[in-house]
């Protein structure tokens, strides 16, 4: 009984993925499409065509921002006025777990795991961080 509930539940995957690529008019479509296919009136070609320009469109407006992704973050900014004192690459200041608190991290993460404490909205770089990353 449990493992039954345990499959009729989405998986992590789906969470992320767009409305518009889990409606169900669409895997309709999709299958009548198919099924022209296999009946020999529509071509194979033109149905991965359309897949895939599909497909890039949804990259595309999730690259954009202009599809929102459930339970995805907002990135955070990256400041052109600081930098990583240990790869050169621009800082991006990110909230803390205590809550009104923000750090400042680098934008080359994970290959530069620097990171530095806020200190009234700059990068305190005398008391910057560097975990070392172990592969």
């Amino acid at each position: 009984m449990l493992k039954n509930r345990l499959s009729q539940k989405q998986s992590p995957a789906s969470w992320a993925q767009p409305a518009v690529v889990k409606s169900p008019v669409l895997t309709a479509l999709y299958e009548r499409m198919l099924k022209s296919v296999v009946q020999g009136t529509a071509e194979l070609d033109a149905f991965i065509a359309k897949q895939e320009a599909f497909i890039r469109d949804q990259v595309a407006r999730a690259n954009d921002g202009s599809v929102a992704v459930a339970g995805g973050k907002e990135a955070a900014p990256v400041s052109t006025k600081y930098k990583c004192m240990s790869c050169g690459a621009c800082l991006s200041r990110r909230p803390s777990r205590k809550k009104g608190q923000f750090w400042w991290g680098c934008s080359n993460f994970p290959t530069c795991a620097q990171t530095y404490p806020d200190v009234k909205g700059r990068p305190h770089y005398s008391k910057g961080r560097n975990v070392q990353k172990t592969q």
